[in-house]
Parts: structure tokens; C-alpha cells; sequence
């Protein structure tokens, strides 16, 4: 899956999006 499709699915944000991929807990900003 790439991370395009993995944003899509998850409906967040870029920055939300790279911050979970850097592990932090982060509530979705959409």
C-alpha cells in the first residue's frame, strides 16, 4: 500500500500523516 493510498484511507492531513509515521500520538486534523 502506498502512503497516498494509506492518507486516503486515514483522511488526515499531510503533517498528521508524516507525524504518525514518526510515531508520535497525534489526534487527526482533518
Amino acid at each position: 500500500m502506498t502512503n497516498n493510498e494509506l492518507m486516503e484511507k486515514a483522511k488526515v492531513s499531510k503533517s498528521t500523516f508524516y507525524k504518525m509515521k514518526n510515531g508520535q500520538n497525534v489526534t487527526t486534523d482533518v
